[in-house]
């Protein structure tokens, strides 16, 4: 009976030397495939100096936005140069009866997108634009206003998420 124990001991002690061996054996193998990573890493490169290229400010790849946006009787007017990662914003906006103002922001990347929307119900639209951040986190931010009454615009806090 004393025999068993002894046996099983000197299995264990067997397969365990067995699986340190191919833990040895194992980090031989990443180092092989990391060998074959770069081939594959080669085309990631390529969009980040493409992403370089469009925001370096010679304005080879950025086009300059310009919309414009109507809902109900109030058309607004969005432009940037979007030649850098820093650009200035000008919105324009304009009732039925004249010009309702017009603001300016500085956007930390480029103007990609704008929404008209009465998203607070009360008849008189906002707007909202969409600015994409450049480098290679690209995080996106918006820069929002409100027509007061159609008589005035002024900024939408937005708070951070």
């Amino acid at each position: 009976m004393k025999s068993l124990p002894g046996i099983f001991a000197i299995a264990l002690t067997l397969a365990f030397t067995g699986c340190s061996e191919e833990q040895a054996e194992a980090p031989a193998t990443p180092p092989a495939k990391t060998e074959t990573a770069p081939p594959a890493a080669a085309p990631d490169s390529a969009p980040a100096e493409d992403a370089r290229t469009a925001n370096d400010g010679a304005g080879t790849r950025a086009e300059p936005f310009f919309a414009q946006m109507v809902l109900g009787d109030v058309t607004y007017q969005v432009e940037s140069p979007n030649d850098s990662s820093i650009n200035q914003v000008t919105v324009r906006a304009e009732g039925p009866e004249g010009p309702i103002g017009q603001m300016e922001a500085e956007a930390d990347g480029t103007i990609t997108n704008v929404e008209i929307e009465d998203l607070n119900a009360d008849g008189h639209p906002e707007i909202y634009i969409y600015v994409t951040s450049a480098g290679s986190g690209s995080y996106g931010s918006l820069i929002a206003y409100a027509s007061n009454r159609n008589k005035s615009l002024s900024q939408i806090y937005l708070p951070s998420i």
